[in-house]
Order: C-alpha cells, then structure tokens, then sequence
C-alpha cells in the first residue's frame, strides 16, 4: 500500500539551498536562524528596543546596550528557573 503525499500523519518541510550540507545540518541551521529571529522580534516589540528616538548617538547607544543587557538576563532567567512549558510561553 502506498501513503499518500498528502496524508494528515506527516509534516512536510521544503528548504531550497545552494550549500553542499547534508540535510540534517540544514535543517539545524535554518532552525537556529528560526530561533534568532524569534529573539529579535520578541526584543523589539515586547522590549521597544526599536524604538529609541533621542538626539545623541552616544545616549542612544547606551539605552541600547543596556535594553539589550536587561534582555538577556531575562532570557538567562527564562533558561535557568523555568520548564520547558514555561519558557515556551
């Protein structure tokens, strides 16, 4: 009997790429690229990290620096003191 390419079991995932890696390795890469960017969305907007609007270069570069540092230890925290469910969230 043949499956179906259809068949509701399965999950399919199509990645077009012009590297020489095996398959497993690109799908590891692409899901870190996955990961990174849900870091940098979830810093600019629940953070506002994109939003710094003041005159001086070096005072923006400093709220910055220290939005981005916050972030982290939040993300340090997430890793360290929650399950798996919980970080999820």
């Amino acid at each position: 009997m043949q499956l179906s390419f259809l068949d509701d079991e399965y999950e399919y995932f199509y990645f077009v790429t012009n590297t020489k890696l095996p398959p497993e390795k690109v799908v590891m890469a692409y899901e870190k690229r996955g990961i990174a960017e849900n870091y940098i969305k979830e810093a600019k907007y629940d953070m506002a990290v994109g939003c710094l609007f003041l005159k001086s270069f070096w005072v923006n570069e400093t709220i910055f620096l220290l939005m981005m540092l916050t972030y982290n230890l939040f993300l340090l925290f997430k890793m360290d003191f929650t399950n798996e469910t919980e970080y999820r969230q």
